[in-house]
């Protein structure tokens, strides 16, 4: 019973952490405190560290994440950027690809450069997944504060969360110059492009 115990208050705790960090960082992007570093940072590296924090979710919730990043393909595996945020984006789509999965659903994230010229690279991050994916309606507010799609059920009672992580994702993405493309569909499931 102590164990059951310490579970839901540890559980309990990392939700309302997760909350509380939502709101700070709704607060400082709005406010424009956001400070986006430029650092070096290995990219293979920053990938495989966010399949590995995503794979616990992913195995505790019995979906299958996969991921494709053929370094061979790139011009240069170390860039100057913001690692942390980019960490940030990709880990708040993919959670939430698999947060609104389907039981025995899957994810897959891949990484591919689009271009090197001049010192600057573009990357591509494509997350796709078999989840229970999104209406028209509900696409066209993805990015407003506060915003859960529902099925006829609270969409925070069942899934819980803010409702803030595409906002926060929104804001990180534009203020590191970068675009982000959601293509979706109802029990079929969605694809982000970043």
């Amino acid at each position: 019973k102590q164990q059951d115990c310490r579970q839901k208050i540890k559980t309990s705790a990392e939700h309302l952490l997760s909350l509380i960090n939502d709101v700070l960082d709704i607060n400082k992007l709005e406010s424009g405190n956001v400070e986006i570093r430029k650092e070096t940072f290995s990219l293979p590296r920053l990938f495989a560290n966010c399949a590995t924090i995503l794979g616990g979710q992913a195995a505790t919730k019995k979906i299958q994440l996969t991921t494709a990043f053929e370094e061979e393909q790139f011009s240069h595996t170390d860039f100057i950027g913001s690692p942390l945020h980019i960490k940030q984006v990709l880990i708040n789509i993919a959670g939430n690809a698999i947060k609104y999965n389907r039981p025995a659903g899957s994810v897959h994230m891949s990484c591919k450069e689009l271009s090197a010229e001049n010192g600057v690279a573009q990357i591509c991050f494509v997350v796709s997944d078999t989840g229970i994916g999104m209406s028209r309606e509900y696409l066209e507010h993805i990015f407003e504060p506060f915003t859960q799609e529902s099925d006829g059920m609270s969409a925070r009672t069942t899934y819980q969360g803010t409702g803030l992580g595409m906002t926060i994702t929104k804001k990180l993405i534009d203020s590191m110059g970068g675009t982000i493309e959601i293509e979706s569909e109802q029990g079929k499931g969605s694809v982000f492009t970043v």
